[in-house]
């Protein structure tokens, strides 16, 4: 059941805030069925690992800067997730993040990816999102953040 919350949380309450211009909206509420149970081994700290590698293939290479294209991808991946359509939710959000490298689209995306079962690209996600959260001083989303990358990379 925590890790059915811990995902609702991270799809809803993860995105980066409206800049001061962009009009308020409250946050929709999902409904995110929930994973399967995962087998819990020992668990193993992020903090002093090597940063992962860079992305196989181009699907982050960057694009121009553009927030209004970032968010409008953004929702759409809300609302694909929002449905279960996990596939397009995550190319929704690969297109946002190629516009924006905002925290909330990494950590929307490494959980879709999880939900898909490609637990590399969650993990290195997952990982760029725990740095820069580390970075910024985000405490809140850098432990939500190692805690999927501790329970990743204990699993099989």
């Amino acid at each position: 059941m925590r890790g059915a919350a811990l995902l609702a949380c991270v799809l809803v309450a993860c995105a980066d805030p409206p800049p001061p211009s962009a009009p308020v909206q409250p946050a929709a509420s999902l409904d995110i069925p929930p994973m399967p149970p995962q087998k819990v081994g020992p668990q193993k700290s992020t903090v002093a690992e090597a940063p992962l590698p860079g992305p196989a293939d181009d699907d982050d290479a960057s694009l121009p800067y553009d927030t209004a294209a970032a968010e409008k991808e953004f929702e759409a991946g809300r609302r694909a997730a929002q449905t279960g359509d996990w596939a397009m939710a995550r190319k929704h959000f690969l297109m946002s993040l190629r516009y924006d490298r905002a925290v909330g689209t990494l950590l929307n995306l490494a959980t879709v990816e999880e939900r898909l079962g490609d637990k590399p690209s969650a993990i290195r996600h997952y990982q760029a999102a725990y740095d820069e959260c580390t970075r910024r001083h985000d405490t809140a989303r850098a432990a939500l953040a190692k805690d999927r990358l501790d329970t990743l990379r204990a699993s099989p």
